[in-house]
């Protein structure tokens, strides 16, 4: 069935009509915790000063430090922290799913080294922390893969 554009448009509209209310909130907020973030719902141009209510850098830290501990905890590039396994448990002991898993992680984990996913993962975590929600998009390039934290404004959430 064919996508409908007249649809897609009212979802979106919806979406972010349902979203206004966070954006203001975002947008207040992110001057505190994560200033690369501000421009939600409005343009940030050139020598704008962002940080001009900010006169302690607490916020900041917090949420440095929380996606630090997460991002050392959880997406830790020293750690084999992507692993498969099939649902059935009986066929995770057969030696040849287990090679061909086994195989799929080595591939996965070499696939992220070789991107910026571990410098993205922990943007994604200040988000996530000072913001409480977020995405992380990854694009295949003739380079390597590109990963990148969605901006608030360019994300819609259902």
């Amino acid at each position: 069935m064919p996508a409908d554009p007249k649809a897609i448009i009212t979802r979106y509209e919806r979406l972010v009509s349902e979203r206004s209310a966070r954006d203001f909130i975002w947008e207040r907020l992110a001057p505190f915790v994560a200033s690369s973030r501000a421009g939600i719902t409005s343009p940030i141009y050139p020598g704008t000063e962002i940080t001009r209510d900010v006169y302690d850098s607490t916020p900041k830290q917090c949420a440095g430090i929380l996606a630090k501990f997460l991002s050392g905890n959880i997406t830790n590039a020293a750690s084999q922290w992507l692993r498969r396994k099939h649902n059935v448990s009986f066929l995770n002991s057969q030696d040849e799913v287990r090679e061909w898993l086994d195989e799929c992680n080595d591939r996965d984990r070499t696939q992220l080294n070789n991107s910026n996913f571990y410098g993205e993962a922990y943007q994604q975590y200040v988000d996530w922390c000072g913001f409480g929600t977020g995405s992380l998009l990854m694009q295949p390039l003739p380079i390597g893969d590109q990963v990148k934290t969605g901006r608030r404004k360019e994300i819609m959430f259902e």
